[in-house]
């Protein structure tokens, strides 16, 4: 059996299909772990595990620093079907503790967002929402 193909798709990169690297196993069977413990949840956010910013941006050709705008990199990870999952990195101040509807709403704001660098801030995110002043803590 081949290895499966693994979509590296980024706003403003190139569309690409590459082959799965130990890092991308690592990081699918980590999350497959983590969603099969945790049922009810759709999306998560977490940090990259070792290799992983590196190996996303060798996919996409986008740099991926540690930290952008004061914000460390996090990945999102969305369930889209069957044991498919969607990973996506942005910064953001949100952890590993981010509610379900934050996650799923960024991943949707992220979706529609119309901005080349695939970026958004808080008040983008308020308005997504329908929150005037959104506060982070």
């Amino acid at each position: 059996m081949t290895d499966p193909a693994c979509f590296a798709l980024s706003n403003g990169a190139p569309r690409r299909i590459r082959k799965l690297t130990a890092v991308d196993r690592r990081a699918i069977d980590g999350d497959r772990a983590w969603f099969a413990s945790n049922p009810a949840r759709t999306a998560r956010l977490r940090n990259p595990i070792a290799g992983e910013a590196e190996a996303m941006a060798r996919a996409t050709g986008r740099e991926l620093p540690a930290h952008r705008h004061g914000c460390p990199l996090r990945i999102l990870v969305v369930v889209v079907g069957d044991g498919l999952r969607w990973r996506l990195p942005l910064w953001t101040v949100f952890d590993h503790s981010a509610p379900e509807a934050l996650c799923v709403s960024m991943a949707m704001l992220i979706q529609t967002s119309n901005r080349a660098d695939g970026g958004f801030g808080v008040g983008d995110l308020g308005e997504f929402l329908g929150i005037d002043k959104p506060t982070v803590h």
